[in-house]
């Protein structure tokens, strides 16, 4: 863990997915609320001897298949379908866009170099391009609906 601002803590990941496939990996930081800050801290301090954040009852890091049943416990605990790492960072990319963070703002968190990335996590949600129009709209007009009635100013013969 890293403080890279004033008054801000990161988690600086040193391998990640994306290290694998490039040639000269980017480093990546994920900011953290204080909530989680809490859990790394008491989580490090029990094995500040080890590299790894989470492990088991035996030192070592949970394997892939008891991640995944974690994931799913914690899941219905919070209420939610249970989901992949994968379709959980969908969806808070996708609920992130439709709260209107912008799209550069969402890059940075999702530690995305290219925009074009962050695109694909953003759902083609129909209702929320309609209120996007509509906010972008009351902007305009300042929140008067002074459009013409059905029928008012058109020629009639």
């Amino acid at each position: 863990m890293q403080d890279d601002t004033p008054g801000g803590e990161y988690l600086d990941i040193h391998r990640h997915k994306t290290a694998k496939w490039t040639r000269e990996p980017v480093k990546r930081t994920v900011p953290l609320v204080p909530e989680a800050l809490e859990i790394i801290e008491r989580q490090v301090s029990q094995h500040a001897w080890r590299r790894h954040v989470f492990l088991n009852e035996a030192g070592k890091p949970y394997t892939a298949a008891v991640f995944r049943q974690r994931l799913k416990r914690w899941c219905e605990r919070a209420g939610i379908r249970p989901r992949s790492p994968y379709a959980l960072r969908h969806t808070f990319g996708s609920a992130e866009a439709e709260a209107g963070v912008n799209q550069a703002v969402l890059a940075q968190i999702m530690g995305h170099t290219q925009l074009r990335t962050t695109a694909r996590y953003i759902n083609h949600n129909a209702e929320h391009h309609r209120k996007a129009i509509a906010a972008r709209l009351s902007r305009f007009t300042n929140g008067r609906r002074d459009t013409p009635e059905a029928g008012e100013g058109q020629d009639s013969e």
